[in-house]
């Protein structure tokens, strides 16, 4: 395992990576360009980061961010990489290089409406398959129904 001077110059020599902060010495940030992600991922699985630990989605209303989050379980480092997105923007898959985002970019598509390309299942994983709406987008609103019939989403989310 590579020491954390070793892993930020590594990463800072990939093109259009940004180095954010490194939070203490054992937790970096970067920021990439969607299309980066894939030769991080070689990168980083050269530096000894085995697993991506969690995919978060946020939305800032004019654009999404995804938050990597990768961990080195031998050097006990961890680096976040920030993606931003336009809103109809796609980003693509790294179930290839890490197994464990499989899930979590199948939870941003279904609660974000986030489309990974090359993902080899992106279907819903928590709602039915026939909801037509995401939930944890900003803009998605209930409607009022005080009939007690289920609630239904606005137009527009």
């Amino acid at each position: 395992m590579a020491d954390l001077q070793m892993i930020i110059e590594t990463v800072k020599s990939l093109e259009s990576v940004e180095l954010l902060e490194t939070l203490t010495e054992k937790r970096i940030r970067v920021k990439i360009k969607k299309g980066m992600l894939h030769r991080l991922c070689e990168c980083l699985l050269r530096l000894g980061f085995d697993h991506c630990s969690c995919i978060s989605a946020v939305d800032y209303i004019d654009h999404f961010t995804l938050v990597y989050s990768f961990w080195s379980t031998k050097g006990k480092i961890g680096l976040d990489a920030y993606v931003d997105l336009g809103r109809e923007e796609h980003v693509p898959s790294i179930s290839g290089y890490y197994g464990g985002a499989n899930w979590h970019e199948r939870e941003a598509f279904d609660m974000m409406g986030i489309v990974f390309d090359g993902h080899p299942n992106l279907r819903r994983i928590l709602l039915s398959e026939d909801v037509t709406y995401f939930p944890l987008r900003k803009g998605f609103r209930m409607q009022d129904d005080s009939e007690g019939e289920p609630t239904t989403p606005k137009e527009g989310t």
